[in-house]
């Protein structure tokens, strides 16, 4: 059947209407259309969009293969592909390397298809720019690879992980850290896999704490367990890790090693409290004055110091300035100015005042730092403590004037106590002369009296000169101030109230019976003085004590251990600061012209220190003063021997003496009572003619009677020694009026030797001397003239 013309005409006009759109689709097509010869595989047509990417007129391309307009790289690739295209009918290339006529590079993707129009094979090559696409590709592949290198760069420790807390990833540095040698290996597996398991649930607490409530946790410290025991410190942050519609899909981690910080900061905390403690051991503080700021900031041991507690270490100058005592605030704020000005070191001794009142001494020195431009903007410097020094200074100078005059009164009690001893043998012959009418006598007697006086300023001299001869002896203190009260009772005036408060218990120490009691009486003296003309309380007490570390740090004399105090005090009129403080000053007094030698506190305080104690006061005007005296107590009650009293009868002898003595009146006088006393007596001057005389006669000599200190370089000792080589029965007495002589000799002599200190009477010579020729007792102290 053939078509009628309006068929024909309708599918006429239907195929040019298809071609109109078609061509339209071609020329509108914004990626570029090639249409080639399925035979020759030249190019029959391209649209505007290709040819304006490839740089071309349409009748440029009309005719031209693909390699030749820039497809393939060359003609034999052109044929492979032109192979392909035949054989499967469609072929397609992702991204294709393409360059137009001017040079320029594009990337496209190239799709070909084979097919029949009119019978005849066209291939249609469609050509999609994807320069700008490819180039976005591969700008995120390097921004992701920058991204892994910047992760597994960083210096901190990174992780993400799930919300079930598996690990999703993680940077080198972590994986390492987790005993894996690549990041890969750490996807899908848990803390309790890796190698700090032992901490594994605190950090998954905190992970499950932050995914749940969405909150992040911030620079937290925490500590992680090492497989070998090791702990390592970490600094940590965690936050919630969103998908992209927000919602949380697990944590994401990141943390720092801080373990050498935390052992610098250990170490810096340990260096800060050592340098605390040193401070606080040295009584050193320091300072630091931001000058600019006007800023102040002291240590804690300088805080203690001016009694400032430690957290108000910070303040100013001006509160620097209120702390110094008043009466030295210009100097010190003088001498910072000046080290400002110079730009020098400040240094500065001066009082400061605590807040209770207290006052403490302190040494200053401090140092200027500048700026570039010369302007003083910081002080540095240290605060020391020097009260106990100075203190200790005040002492030694106190015990170096005590020590020089001391000297004085030994040299003037030496040659004091050899006038005296002329003047009491002088005085004892001529009492007992019957010729002489009896108000003579009376004279005498009163003499005599003013002698003894004199010999008893003289044992007070020699005890503040440390030179006393002393027996010491276990003693109970509670038993010789027994003994003592009804005489301190005389003593007194009928106004004072005597109260003596010890317990029975027995208090031993070691010490010299007399000399503790003229320490008791010294003190009642000067309390009944000091409570005169009104009278009031006098209270004397002794007990044991214990001190403690803490006892030097108050009193720099004072010891550890157990020690017997002994106490008077007074209700009298007390000391001054002024008073106080000189008041173990030998010939210091406050008493008038006349009535006090000042050496009875002295006496006091020599007597202590030459039985290893010490001595405190306490004193206020108005409301009296306390003194203790500390001795060290006998661990365990002593067995003491009772003692033979010396026979009070006054023999005569008829033995022959050699008396040596360079003092001519004594010599004298010693030498007439002797001879009164019926004994025959050869006499020397010095060493030398004493040596004569017993080589003259030393068959007849019983009894060496010789001084200590003698010209010629000879010591009454040297003679003894001497002598006793060749007469090993000879008796010897040796006297001296500087009795530091005797206390050197005493135990290092024979048994055969007596002492006898001067001055000494008719009595104290005839007793001695007929005691030593005697007796052959041990080593005896003869008893000075009472």
């Amino acid at each position: 059947m053939n078509p009628t013309p309006g068929s024909e005409r309708s599918t006429r006009e239907a195929l040019q209407a298809s071609e109109v759109r078609y061509r339209r689709l071609f020329e509108a097509a914004q990626d570029g259309i090639l249409i080639l010869d399925g035979q020759t595989g030249q190019i029959t047509d391209a649209n505007p969009f290709l040819l304006d990417m490839l740089g071309y007129t349409r009748e440029q391309l009309l005719g031209k293969e693909l390699w030749q307009i820039g497809f393939f790289k060359d003609r034999t690739l052109s044929a492979a592909a032109f192979e392909k295209l035949h054989q499967a009918g469609y072929i397609r290339y992702e991204c294709l390397p393409l360059k137009a006529k001017d040079g320029r590079g594009h990337e496209v993707e190239f799709v070909s298809n084979a097919y029949e129009v009119d019978h005849q094979r066209v291939i249609q090559c469609n050509v999609r720019e994807i320069t700008e696409r490819q180039q976005a590709a591969r700008d995120l592949f390097e921004s992701r690879e920058r991204l892994q290198r910047v992760i597994h760069n960083i210096p901190q420790y990174v992780f993400w992980k799930d919300r079930d807390l598996n690990y999703l990833g993680a940077n080198a540095l972590f994986a390492r850290s987790a005993g894996l040698r690549e990041p890969e290996e750490i996807i899908g597996k848990s803390d309790f896999e890796l190698s700090w398991k032992q901490s594994a649930e605190s950090y998954r607490a905190v992970d499950r704490a932050v995914i749940e409530t969405g909150v992040p946790r911030l620079n937290y410290e925490e500590a992680q367990k090492r497989p070998d025991g090791s702990v390592r410190w970490l600094r940590t942050s965690k936050v919630p890790l969103l998908d992209n519609a927000g919602k949380i899909m697990g944590i994401l981690g990141i943390y720092e090693d801080i373990t050498q910080h935390k052992d610098a900061e250990d170490a810096h905390r340990q260096s800060e409290a050592n340098l605390a403690n040193a401070q606080r051991i040295a009584h050193l503080g320091s300072w630091e004055w931001r000058i600019i700021e006007n800023k102040l900031h002291r240590s804690a041991e300088a805080c203690r110091i001016v009694g400032l507690p430690a957290e108000t270490s910070g303040g100013t100058y001006e509160g620097f300035l209120n702390t110094v005592h008043p009466a030295d605030r210009a100097a010190v704020e003088k001498a910072l100015q000046e080290s400002l000005a110079q730009k020098g070191p400040y240094t500065s001794e001066h009082r400061v005042v605590r807040p209770d009142g207290s006052e403490r001494e302190v040494r200053e020195q401090g140092e200027v730092f500048c700026d570039d431009t010369g302007r003083p903007i910081r002080m540095v410097g240290t605060t020391l403590d020097i009260t106990e020094r100075k203190a200790l200074e005040a002492q030694f100078l106190q015990a170096q004037k005590m020590e020089a005059v001391g000297q004085l009164a030994g040299g003037v009690a030496h040659d004091y106590n050899n006038i005296l001893t002329s003047t009491l043998l002088q005085l004892s012959l001529l009492l007992n002369d019957q010729s002489l009418p009896e108000n003579a006598k009376i004279s005498l007697r009163q003499l005599e009296n003013e002698a003894r006086r004199a010999a008893g300023l003289t044992r007070q001299l020699l005890l503040f000169s440390r030179q006393p001869v002393i027996e010491i002896k276990p003693l109970n203190l509670n038993a010789v101030l027994a003994n003592l009260i009804k005489m301190l009772q005389r003593l007194l005036s009928k106004d004072i109230r005597l109260e003596f408060q010890s317990g029975d218990d027995p208090l031993w120490i070691e010490a010299d019976p007399g000399m503790i009691e003229q320490v008791v009486i010294n003190l009642c003296v000067n309390a009944r003085d000091a409570m005169a003309p009104k009278g009031g309380r006098l209270t004397i007490d002794a007990r044991l004590v214990k001190l403690d570390a803490e006892a030097p740090r108050v009193n720099p004399e004072a010891c550890r251990g157990s020690f017997v105090c002994l106490s008077v005090a007074d209700t009298g009129c007390g000391m001054d600061a002024e008073t106080l403080k000189r008041s173990f000053e030998p010939f210091f007094t406050t008493k008038a012209l006349g009535k006090g030698t000042g050496l009875g506190l002295a006496t006091v305080y020599r007597i202590t220190k030459k039985h290893r104690g010490w001595v405190e006061v306490a004193s206020q005007l108005g409301k009296g003063t306390t003194f203790r005296i500390y001795f060290p107590a006998l661990a365990n009650a002593p067995l003491v021997r009772p003692e033979s009293r010396p026979s009070l009868q006054v023999e005569m002898g008829t033995e022959t003496i050699l008396l040596v003595d360079d003092d001519i009146a004594v010599r004298d006088m010693t030498a007439l009572g002797l001879k009164l006393l019926g004994y025959h007596v050869l006499e020397a001057t010095s060493g030398q003619e004493a040596i004569q005389v017993w080589d003259d006669h030393a068959g007849e000599i019983h009894l060496l009677f010789t001084d200590m200190r003698m010209p010629g370089g000879l010591t009454g000792m040297d003679l003894f020694e001497r002598f006793k080589r060749t007469k090993a029965t000879l008796k010897g007495i040796i006297s001296s009026g500087y009795s530091d002589e005797i206390v050197k000799a005493y135990g290092l002599v024979d048994p055969g030797i007596t002492f006898l200190p001067k001055p000494f009477d008719v009595k104290a010579l005839a007793r001695t001397v007929r005691n030593c020729l005697d007796q052959p007792d041990p080593l005896r102290v003869s008893e000075p003239t009472s």
